[in-house]
């Protein structure tokens, strides 16, 4: 016959100790896992403007213009034939988290823009916002929270 001190297990002690060692352990990895995924996305998007102003590049080698990039001469997403209009550039629109935009097109320049989708992992939280790429090589990034636009990508 066991008596109850021969008896095999774990004692409450024992547990409850250790879920706080994964409770704090949680705490502290799943908020850097979240802030280092954000910030390969925010990769992302800079990778698809630069891309994107290489096919700039490209499309007025042909036609001598950037006039013709997109689908109204005011501007926009960009035409199926020059570039995606979505950051991931591989992505459906349902998990797409910027979409880009070519603004102030003329035969000699433009700007483009990769602004996160309103309702996406990247439209929520602090140190997520708009960056651009002007013709002129010149990068803005303008945060949610800030009425000034950075002139680098240091974010």
């Amino acid at each position: 016959m066991l008596s109850l001190k021969q008896g095999r297990g774990f004692t409450l002690t024992e547990v409850m100790i250790t879920l706080v060692i994964i409770s704090v352990l949680s705490a502290i990895a799943v908020p850097m896992y979240t802030s280092q995924v954000k910030k390969a996305y925010r990769a992302d998007a800079k990778s698809a403007l630069v891309q994107l102003a290489s096919a700039m590049e490209r499309f007025r080698t042909v036609n001598n213009t950037y006039v013709g990039t997109t689908a109204t001469t005011a501007g926009g997403a960009p035409i199926a034939a020059v570039f995606p209009s979505i950051v991931p550039l591989d992505a459906t629109a349902a998990n797409a988290l910027y979409n880009l935009t070519i603004t102030n097109i003329s035969a000699s320049g433009y700007t483009l823009t990769a602004t996160p989708i309103g309702g996406s992992r990247m439209d929520e939280g602090t140190g997520n916002g708009v960056f651009t790429l002007a013709a002129t090589g010149a990068k803005t990034y303008k945060s949610k929270n800030s009425a000034t636009p950075q002139n680098n990508w240091d974010d």
